[in-house]
């Protein structure tokens, strides 16, 4: 029971620390004029790929791999408390220096984001239930920290999915003036 908790607590300080990841993300994408290709540059450039903050994700995914966290719940929690500490720094960080006009265009690829980690978390919940709870939600927590882990490529993602509804919605403003 102490093991289900803990994976619960590792997916949910995931999670937040992903909404927060994402909305720097998204900030950095409308900086960047939404073009995939720039944003990707910026990411080179500015080094944010290797930054602490991503660092410290991979440092955690790599901890819930080790055979103590799969064996300790207390290991899983200490490492949710990591990814929770993060979320919060960032946040507060995030809001203070907050320039992301939260526009149709950033909210679509945020919430698009969001959706296709929910779509990707349900289906490893699903496989994972098949073999016990506990595998589901050690299966489903590991997952959200990958994901976290690339959420630079989920911006792009999103931002490539929506691209086509985004040249519409700019042509009909351009046709209306």
């Amino acid at each position: 029971m102490m093991t289900l908790i803990g994976y619960i607590t590792l997916l949910v300080a995931a999670m937040l620390d992903m909404l927060v990841m994402l909305g720097m993300d998204m900030q950095a994408m409308q900086a960047s004029g939404y073009s995939n290709r720039k944003y990707n540059n910026w990411l080179r450039e500015s080094g944010e790929l290797s930054s602490f903050k991503r660092i410290l994700v991979l440092a955690v995914l790599i901890g819930t791999c080790t055979t103590m966290a799969q064996m300790s719940w207390m290991v899983v929690t200490i490492l949710a408390a990591v990814l929770l500490a993060q979320a919060v720094v960032l946040l507060r960080s995030w809001l203070v220096n907050k320039t992301l006009a939260f526009d149709r265009r950033a909210a679509g690829r945020y919430f698009t984001a969001i959706f296709i980690t929910l779509i990707i978390l349900a289906a490893t919940g699903y496989l994972g239930y098949r073999s016990g709870s506990v595998d589901a939600a050690h299966a489903v927590a590991i997952m959200a920290v990958m994901i976290l882990a690339i959420t630079p490529l989920l911006t792009m993602l999103a931002n490539w999915l929506l691209k086509p509804f985004g040249k519409r919605s700019n042509s009909d403003e351009g046709e209306g003036s």
